[in-house]
């Protein structure tokens, strides 16, 4: 297997291994805590307790540490939300639910670790692949879950339903996540607000018949006959 492009020299000794583990684990909690702030790589070698000269042996620079760790985020977000919508129960209704539930939740917490991705993956080709290899899982295990309760679908396609849902979820969420900050009890109310208001717009999204639009009359058309 072709070890991973951020590795300047891919750990082969189970060693070696425990000390890139050691370092990606500690530029996780750094980057959750602090965000690009708190991640220097004199922070990072401290927490770890490895060697400055340690970490550049196996990371090419700091842009390649904060890929490797995004990898390693986006992994844990992928199985958490296909987990979840697997588990859902299987009506429309339940997987709008959560879907809402686990992608609100996952990219709150990840919320600091989430806006540095955001800004290096801006310029990274490679951090935008891994991100949409991630969207194209859980958009498989969405559709899936739809495809559960066709009655209650509004849609012909479940996999178009849901990719444009998940669409929706995530980039609203993106932006939430990039300006609202967390913790306070007000700003811990916005977020319910912002919650449940996009559950709800995904209810309507997936259960909603579509509008029939209505015929324009013309000035001086019959009623019934088409204009030429």
């Amino acid at each position: 297997m072709t070890a991973p492009a951020w590795f300047a020299n891919p750990p082969r000794q189970q060693r070696t291994r425990q000390a890139a583990d050691r370092v990606l684990a500690a530029a996780e909690g750094l980057l959750a805590r602090g965000g690009d702030e708190e991640l220097t790589i004199q922070a990072v070698a401290a927490e770890a307790q490895v060697s400055v000269g340690g970490i550049y042996r196996l990371f090419h620079d700091k842009a390649a540490l904060v890929r490797a760790v995004h990898d390693r985020v986006m992994a844990r977000m992928e199985d958490e939300l296909v987990n979840a919508l697997r588990s859902s129960e299987p009506t429309v209704s339940a997987t709008a639910t959560t879907l809402v539930s686990a992608v609100t939740t996952a990219m709150r917490r990840r919320a600091p670790a989430l806006r540095v991705f955001l800004g290096q993956g801006a310029g990274d080709p490679a951090m935008r692949d891994r991100a949409l290899r991630g969207v194209r899982r859980v958009d498989a295990a969405l559709a899936e879950a739809l495809a559960r309760d066709r009655d209650g679908l509004a849609h012909d396609d479940p996999a178009q339903a849901a990719q444009f849902l998940l669409e929706m979820v995530l980039g609203t969420t993106m932006r939430a996540v990039g300006l609202a900050g967390a913790g306070a009890s007000g700003a811990n109310r916005r977020w319910d607000a912002y919650v449940s208001q996009l559950d709800r717009a995904a209810q309507v999204y997936l259960t909603a018949p579509a509008p029939v639009p209505e015929r324009v009359a013309t000035r001086g058309a019959r009623p019934g006959r088409r204009r030429s």
